[in-house]
């Protein structure tokens, strides 16, 4: 069935934001599964860029609205969008598959990455991350802007970027029940974050506890001993200090 193109009421307020200094502001994101005409989506997103979402078919189209006097309308002209964003909505639509919602991401392997591992961590360890509160605020945000695609050399493009990746969540977990996507974060000194980007919440990936042991029934207790949760931590109790 047809759905009519809609702004989120979130996506109404991020209309009046940007942009970054010498940038082309950001219009909006507008969903429209099932589309029929994308142009007249495009014209309910507002000028400047603008980002149309058909979840339902993985769709997306990108486009420039320019006002027009004479009509008194937007008037969308096709823009490219960006590579990284480009990547980042086909990985996420690909956790419908299940496995696909579950990702590794190592440091110092990055061939292999499904998304580039953020910059500006190196020496970083899973126990700065578990440990220090500022800095897992810090890479989690950094975390979640990659797997977004909101990498790119444009402020207008990145917040679309981050505005698209929650309606992409808040999409799969109303037709596929995904609730968030989980990460293996493997830092280069060997130790192991393990990441969640929730729906939500995505903006920032938060730390996931870690079981200290599996279930152990004690022989003098008639219940099994429930396991206890901490933080991962690397294999040595070196902390490294936070970049500058």
């Amino acid at each position: 069935m047809r759905e009519r193109p809609y702004l989120t009421p979130g996506l109404l307020a991020f209309l009046g934001l940007m942009a970054a200094s010498g940038d082309v502001p950001a219009g909006g994101v507008v969903v429209c599964n099932n589309c029929t005409s994308v142009t007249r989506a495009a014209r309910q997103g507002g000028s400047g860029i603008v980002i149309v979402s058909d979840f339902s078919r993985g769709q997306l189209w990108g486009f420039r609205n320019e006002f027009d006097r004479g009509t008194g309308e937007h008037l969308p002209l096709p823009a490219a969008i960006p590579a990284p964003i480009r990547h980042s909505h086909a990985l996420t639509l690909a956790a419908a598959a299940g496995a696909q919602a579950d990702l590794v991401l190592r440091q110092g392997d990055p061939s292999g990455n499904a998304f580039p591992f953020p910059d500006g961590f190196d020496g970083w360890t899973a126990h700065d991350v578990a440990t220090d509160n500022r800095m897992r605020v810090r890479f989690g945000q950094a975390l979640a802007a990659a797997y977004a695609g909101a990498i790119t050399s444009s402020a207008a493009w990145n917040d679309l970027a981050m505005s698209l990746k929650s309606l992409a969540l808040n999409w799969l977990a109303g037709h596929h029940a995904i609730t968030q996507v989980t990460l293996a974060v493997h830092w280069r000194d060997g130790s192991t974050s393990p990441m969640a980007i929730r729906r939500g919440r995505s903006a920032r990936a938060t730390l996931l506890p870690v079981p200290r042991a599996a279930p152990q029934r004690s022989p003098h207790a008639k219940h099994a001993v429930p396991p206890t949760l901490e933080p991962c931590r690397p294999p040595t109790g070196r902390r490294h200090g936070m970049p500058g």
